[in-house]
């Protein structure tokens, strides 16, 4: 899984923060993306995001809430298996805020890598700074870290990713209505 890593200072201490980022009425404030929360059962739902003229019908359990501080998910798009972290942490007064994504892409994906995560990082950068406006930070300012590795997601011909990839479970398609 390769990984790309954001974060953000906003100016609510971590209690008020993090039911920005697990709240379903909440998360529609600041993910515009964010069409549908569909629950499907416990910790688990299927959103619907929309990307330009993309419909993504996404399939999300939670795999790990420590309130105040964090919530990891997984994520599942066709053959894209991803992680994504958004942890809450202190600073001065207010709190941090880190994104992670990770993504692990299938074969028929994998020359896109480096676009895919060029986009992804500036989607995530925009919803952080939507984040951090809709908690009262005028001009936010995201942070970005230097070793983020979702351009090194390219592999050549012939080439095998290496590790586990994790399952790559296909969801049925979603048809925009």
């Amino acid at each position: 899984m390769r990984w790309i890593e954001l974060e953000i200072v906003v100016p609510a201490p971590p209690e008020e923060a993090f039911p920005w980022v697990v709240e379903p009425g909440l998360l529609k404030e600041w993910l515009p993306q964010l069409q549908e929360l569909r629950p499907r059962g416990f910790l688990h739902h299927r959103p619907v995001m929309r990307h330009g003229g993309l419909r993504l019908g996404l399939d999300v359990r939670v795999a790990r809430v420590v309130v105040p501080e964090v919530i990891e998910l997984d994520v599942i798009w066709r053959g894209v298996v991803g992680r994504s972290v958004l942890e809450v942490a202190p600073h001065d007064d207010g709190s941090t805020v880190t994104w992670r994504v990770g993504l692990t892409l299938p074969p028929s994906l994998r020359l896109a890598g480096p676009g895919i995560a060029r986009e992804l990082r500036r989607v995530v950068r925009r919803d952080l700074e939507l984040l951090a406006e809709r908690l009262g930070e005028p001009h936010p300012d995201v942070a970005e870290h230097p070793d983020d590795e979702l351009d090194d997601d390219v592999l050549g011909p012939g080439e095998e990713p290496s590790g586990p990839a994790g399952p790559t479970t296909a969801l049925p398609e979603q048809r925009s209505g």
